[in-house]
């Protein structure tokens, strides 16, 4: 039976951001793809580039919100997955 509502299989409601969970492969495949993007908005690069944590939000395509650990210390980087499966990740 399959359940209907606002319930997404990432354990959140559309538009809302799910809790904060443990980082997991694909997040890691995620980051170390979008890297070189995000260096080069940062004007910078980073020691090392490790998912400490993150979110995500249901939108056109998937919003996810990673606690990265700089070498520096840490800092937010969203990274949002569009339909088209492309990556575009903002500071």
């Amino acid at each position: 039976m399959m359940e209907h509502g606002p319930h997404h299989a990432h354990g959140c409601c559309c538009g809302g951001k799910a809790p904060a969970r443990p980082v997991d492969d694909n997040v890691r495949q995620i980051c170390a793809r979008v890297r070189p993007q995000v260096e080069a908005l940062a004007g910078q690069n980073f020691a090392q580039f490790e998912p400490v944590s993150y979110q995500v939000q249901v939108v056109a395509g998937l919003k996810y919100f990673v606690q990265v650990d700089t070498g520096a210390g840490t800092r937010e980087v969203k990274i949002w997955q569009k339909v088209d499966g492309t990556y575009e990740p903002s500071l």
